[in-house]
């Protein structure tokens, strides 16, 4: 069952792939990328479970099936949309436009709000993909979906993700303590944010 999304009802909410370079893009994710996103996952996992709390619970390559499948659901619903980022020819991480229709979650009164989320595997680390990618991607959102406000939390230890932030232009705007744990320990998250100019 399809919850309310944060858009008018008038408004269509529809996900398709975003090219980003030459030989990069962004691919609706799909069941066909489950064989090659769990290889990645397992091949980096010593080096995801740094950062991400749901690394160690991803054992099986079904497990990233049943994440395919929410992410699936969530698209046709209009909550996210997931895209596998792919370079060349290589599977090389994720990627989440996750729509709120509650703004108020980060202290802001915005009803048009969007959250990026993403990482990248280890090989792909250095090059700028990411960067780029959420630069593009940013600008893709403000000009289709009409956005006031895009955010993307990091925490506190990802330096990685914070550099790729403030190099697609977000500004920090404050830490939200204890959000998640992660290896047994309570984080906090660093928040960015890029407003729209109208």
């Amino acid at each position: 069952m399809c919850g309310k999304t944060m858009f008018d009802p008038n408004t269509v909410l529809s996900q398709r792939p975003i090219p980003i370079a030459p030989l990069v893009g962004l691919e609706c994710i799909d069941m066909c990328h489950a064989r090659t996103l769990f290889a990645l996952i397992d091949s980096d996992r010593p080096f995801l479970r740094t950062w991400l709390t749901w690394v160690d619970g991803t054992t099986t390559e079904q497990h990233t099936k049943d994440f395919i499948a929410t992410c699936i659901q969530n698209a046709e619903c209009g909550r996210s949309f997931t895209y596998v980022l792919r370079v060349r020819n290589f599977l090389a991480g994720c990627f989440e436009i996750r729509w709120n229709d509650h703004g108020q979650i980060h202290g802001f009164s915005e009803h048009r709000y969007a959250h990026l989320g993403y990482w990248l595997g280890e090989r792909f680390q250095g090059y700028g993909i990411m960067t780029h990618t959420v630069m593009v991607v940013t600008a893709h959102v403000f000009s289709t979906y009409g956005v006031d406000r895009i955010c993307i939390a990091c925490t506190s230890e990802n330096i990685p993700s914070q550099r790729v932030a403030t190099g697609a232009g977000y500004t920090y705007t404050k830490t939200i303590a204890d959000k998640e744990n992660l290896s047994d320990s309570t984080i906090n998250h660093r928040l960015y944010c890029q407003v729209a100019c109208h």
